[in-house]
C-alpha cells in the first residue's frame, strides 16, 4: 500500500507540474498576443476586451482588439446621440443601453457602424496575426 500510495502522490505532482507549464505556455502566448496588438503613443498597453470562461477543465479566452473606446454616436448631441459605450459583452454580441431611447433607435445598420468604429479592420487584425506568429 505504501507503495502504492507514492505513485499516486508522484502522478498527482507530475500532473501540477504538467498542469503549471501549460498554464505558463498559455500565460507566454497570450502576453505575446496582447504585444502584438497596436497601441497609441499616448498609451501605456493596447486597447482591447477579454471575455473568459471556463467549461469544465477548459478556459476559453477571447481577445477582442479595439480601436476605439466609444463610437462618435457617444459625443453626438440631440437626436444623434447614442449613449452606447460597447464593453466586452457589446462587442461580443450583447448590446447594452443605458437607455430606453437608444434601445429603441439601435439598428442593425448602427450595430455594424459602432463596430466597424470601435473595433479593427480586416487588415488590421491580419497585421496582428502576422506579427504574433513572428514572435512566437
Amino acid at each position: 500500500d505504501l507503495e502504492k500510495n507514492s505513485n499516486n502522490l508522484e502522478n498527482k505532482f507530475d500532473n501540477k507540474k504538467k498542469n503549471k507549464l501549460k498554464l505558463n505556455l498559455d500565460s507566454y502566448k497570450i502576453n505575446r498576443f496582447l504585444r502584438s496588438l497596436p497601441y497609441r503613443d499616448d498609451e501605456l498597453e493596447a486597447r482591447f476586451n477579454i471575455i473568459a470562461w471556463r467549461k469544465k477543465a477548459n478556459t476559453n479566452i477571447i481577445i477582442i482588439p479595439r480601436r476605439l473606446h466609444r463610437p462618435d454616436c457617444y459625443y453626438m448631441e440631440g437626436d444623434q446621440q447614442m449613449m452606447i459605450s460597447p464593453g466586452a459583452l457589446d462587442m461580443a454580441g450583447v448590446i447594452v443601453t443605458a437607455r430606453k431611447e437608444d434601445y429603441e433607435r439601435l439598428t442593425a445598420d448602427k450595430i455594424k457602424e459602432i463596430f466597424a468604429v470601435c473595433g479593427l479592420d480586416v487588415e488590421s487584425i491580419d497585421q496582428i496575426i502576422e506579427k504574433f506568429k513572428k514572435k512566437i
